[in-house]
């Protein structure tokens, strides 16, 4: 009787095993290629202007102080920013502030395409670093929600690389658009450059609004089954952190539970 309850028991364990791997690997194609392409057109909304620096400051007749002053802005709202916007996901959820401020830093990006004076300049590049400021610490905050330990590792060192392609992306993009775009409709290359490397990102805010749920257990695409074993084991990992005095802490407890 008892090797036939022990076997019950591990097959059990065995098919709940089985679940959590399946919805930790559902959740990371779910979220992680959404957050990745977002954190890598933050890149680029950040850095195009170097790119389009050339003919901008042409066209607008810029002088060097004023695009240095335009371009070093946008570290100002970045640092202003990232904790007010941080407890705003805290209280409204990682849905609506993720999938906002990626919105609102893409029409701020398409906004840079009418750019016709320096107040103009420095009002959208402070604002731009606004709206991105939150992004990143969110999604720290977001993956402590979705995954323990070495998963959060992982699928953190993966969202981080997409900085690394926004270079690449840039380069690929601006250089096309720059060149065979100027004078399109009456606008500069570099204008060009900024509406079409904006229009993504606004595109994919809506996806992610649409998409990413707040919490495991808001999760509609993971069985009743599923979200109870990944609640479980974050809860389990949270506990395991605490005896031994880690400094990092998931967070999930702390996020609203509505999608």
């Amino acid at each position: 009787m008892e090797v036939v309850k022990q076997a019950c028991v591990d097959g059990s364990s065995s098919d709940d095993n089985a679940l959590l791997r399946k919805a930790y690997a559902s959740a990371q194609w779910r979220i992680l290629p959404i957050l990745f392409c977002l954190w890598m057109l933050a890149w680029v909304a950040r850095s195009n202007v170097a790119f389009a620096k050339l003919q901008m400051v042409v066209d607008l007749r810029f002088s060097e102080t004023v695009y240095g002053l335009g371009a070093g802005l946008f570290f100002v709202g970045y640092v202003l920013f990232g904790v007010p916007t941080t407890m705003l996901q805290k209280k409204f959820g990682a849905r609506a502030v993720l999938a906002g401020v990626a919105g609102a830093w893409g029409v701020t990006s398409v906004a840079m395409t009418f750019v016709n004076s320096a107040p103009t300049f420095y009002a959208l590049r402070f604002l731009l670093g606004v709206f991105e400021a939150g992004f990143y610490p969110g999604v720290v905050l977001y993956f402590n929600a979705w995954f323990p330990g070495k998963r959060r590792t992982r699928n953190f060192s993966i969202f981080h690389s997409g900085s690394l392609f926004s270079t690449v992306t840039i380069g690929l993009t601006g250089g096309f658009v720059l060149e065979q775009l100027n004078g399109l409709a009456g606008f500069h290359g570099w204008r060009w450059m900024f509406f079409t490397q904006a229009i993504p990102t606004i595109v994919l805010a809506c996806v992610a609004f649409a998409i990413l749920p707040d919490l495991p257990g808001s999760a509609k695409w993971l069985s009743a089954r599923q979200r109870e074993l990944v609640e479980n084991d974050l809860r389990k990992n949270a506990e395991t952190m605490d005896d031994a005095s880690a400094v990092e802490r998931p967070l999930y407890s702390t996020l609203p539970s509505g999608s």
